[in-house]
């Protein structure tokens, strides 16, 4: 059964490595673990900067949606180190990673998230 990590974790992950290519754009995996840092980090701002959004989505809003789940991070104590990239389907300008996400249980679950290209940078796609 195929999840969204924004519907089943609406509060966690905001929809949720590759070595950097040659032109500094990060592949699939590589945007997924800055995502994931800069949640940690509590930098909203640089999250924002990897989500694609449809629609026409206020900034404001998606700022205080990654607000409140950097500060589950921080509640929870969770580490980038606690995620794991299990596989990557990449299909021209669209990527869909499985991650492994851990559970506030202590166990984990296996989600997926999805990305799209935008200006020739992959971008997590977010769902409202």
């Amino acid at each position: 059964m195929e999840r969204n990590m924004g519907r089943r974790f609406p509060n966690l992950v905001f929809v949720a490595a590759l070595a950097v290519t040659a032109c500094g754009a990060p592949g699939p995996r590589g945007t997924v673990e800055r995502y994931l840092d800069a949640l940690e980090e509590g930098d909203i701002e640089r999250a924002a900067d990897l989500t694609f959004t449809e629609g026409d989505v206020p900034r404001a809003v998606i700022l205080d949606r990654l607000a409140d789940i950097a500060a589950e991070f921080s509640s929870r104590s969770i580490s980038v180190s606690d995620f794991e990239i299990l596989s990557a389907d990449v299909d021209g300008d669209k990527a869909e990673l499985e991650v492994s996400v851990p559970d506030p249980d202590g166990g984990s679950s296996t989600e997926t998230i999805y990305l799209v290209t935008e200006d020739g940078r992959y971008k997590i796609k977010t769902f409202y």
